[in-house]
């Protein structure tokens, strides 16, 4: 039996700092593939409904992307789990992408 693969999909604004970087860290592990993309109109990967429909797993970086994620594309959300990486009580910041 083959090995099951799960897609992660990381998004937040602009696509250009932060959800690269997670999708490039996670994309090391065995068992799971990545992709990444923004929700801004100026995103260097503006998401898609292409993006969400190839996801198991979608993560966003803040709650308020959540909002915005669910506001846009609730039709693609049904059946995905989708979960918010940092919160104002949890807050991970992210200065540079990791190198």
């Amino acid at each position: 039996m083959g090995e099951s693969v799960r897609r992660v999909l990381f998004i937040c604004g602009k696509a250009r700092m932060r959800s690269p970087t997670a999708a490039d860290m996670v994309a090391s592990w065995p068992g799971f593939e990545t992709d990444f993309a923004g929700l801004s109109k100026d995103a260097d990967e503006l998401l898609s409904s292409e993006h969400l429909g190839w996801a198991d797993i979608i993560v966003v970086m803040e709650k308020r992307q959540k909002s915005k994620l669910s506001s846009q594309f609730s039709a693609h959300l049904v059946a995905k789990r989708v979960v918010v990486l940092a919160s104002q009580t949890n807050t991970i910041i992210w200065s540079q992408p990791c190198k």
